[in-house]
């Protein structure tokens, strides 16, 4: 399919329906999913944020695996991102951009709680914040901003 010499290569369909994949999910099913966490608590929402940010990252690390020829030629030699960026930046655009203030002030709550001598989830809060640095597509721009102001 994608080796064929034109009209019959569809890489570039490919690629725009590995994005349009991602999106739709993240909007039909994580975005809803976090959205009625939201009003539930902060640990909750925190801990529905962990486990879609987990999916999320499996499901793209196996989109990567099925598209390997993409990643290896077509987004090469057009210079478009890989997927795996492709991947994290909608997850960011989707969703981190719409639950980050809910989060931030979670995150920021429970690190109050356990200045105050109570006992927190810190393997949740660490999560969290692996969550923020990723955001920052290879710098810690997202967690400085977002998080530490």
């Amino acid at each position: 399919m994608c080796t064929q010499r034109p009209p019959y290569n569809w890489s570039r369909d490919l690629y725009q329906r590995h994005g349009e994949t991602i999106e739709q999910y993240l909007r039909t099913t994580v975005l809803p999913a976090l959205e009625n966490k939201t009003g539930q608590g902060g640990t909750i929402l925190l801990n529905e944020l962990k486990h879609r940010w987990s999916n999320h990252q499996i499901m793209n690390e196996w989109m990567q695996k099925f598209f390997k020829y993409l990643n290896r030629y077509y987004v090469k030699h057009h210079s478009l991102p890989t997927l795996e960026q492709a991947g994290l930046s909608h997850f960011k655009t989707e969703i981190y951009m719409h639950v980050k203030d809910n989060s931030t002030s979670a995150i920021i709550s429970l690190i109050d709680e356990e200045r105050e001598g109570e006992i927190i989830e810190k393997t949740l809060v660490k999560s969290i914040v692996e969550l923020y640095e990723s955001m920052g597509m290879g710098d810690l721009n997202s967690y400085t901003n977002d998080l530490e102001q």
